[in-house]
C-alpha cells in the first residue's frame, strides 16, 4: 500500500539541499516607493511628450495647412509642449524630493537623465520663442 499525501503533508528535506534564502526586507517606505513610481511616470510622460512634439512639428512642416485655418498639426505641438512643460517641471521637483525621501538614493545616471529630460521642454520652449 502506498501512502497518500494530503495537501498539507510535510515534505522531507533531501540531504544536501539548501533552504531557500530569506527575502530581503524592503528598507524603503511605501510613500517613498510611491513617490519613485510617480517620478518615473513623470519622466516617461515628459520624454514621450517631447518625442511626439518633435514628430508632430516635423509632420506639420511637411503637410502644413493654410495659415488662416489652423489644423490639428498646427495645434498639437503647442498642446504637447504645454503638457511636457508641466510634467517636466514636476519631474524636476520630484527629482529633488526623491533625494530627500529615499533611504537608498536613486542611481546617479537615472537622476541625471531625469534632470535632462525635465529641462528639455524648457529649452524647446525657449528655442521656439526666439
Amino acid at each position: 500500500m502506498s501512502k497518500r499525501r494530503g495537501p498539507r503533508a510535510k515534505r522531507r528535506e533531501r540531504p544536501g539541499r539548501t533552504a531557500r534564502s530569506p527575502v530581503v526586507a524592503n528598507v524603503e517606505s511605501r510613500a517613498s516607493v510611491a513617490l519613485t513610481v510617480g517620478w518615473m511616470l513623470c519622466l516617461l510622460a515628459t520624454l514621450l511628450g517631447v518625442v511626439l512634439l518633435l514628430l508632430a512639428r516635423g509632420l506639420g512642416a511637411l503637410f502644413g495647412g493654410s495659415a488662416e485655418e489652423p489644423d490639428l498639426l498646427a495645434v498639437l505641438p503647442q498642446l504637447l509642449l504645454l503638457t511636457s512643460l508641466v510634467t517636466g517641471t514636476l519631474c524636476l521637483l520630484l527629482t529633488v524630493a526623491i533625494r530627500w525621501v529615499r533611504v537608498q538614493p536613486a542611481p546617479w545616471v537615472i537622476s541625471a537623465a531625469a534632470v535632462v529630460v525635465g529641462l528639455v521642454p524648457w529649452l524647446l520652449w525657449a528655442g521656439l520663442r526666439w
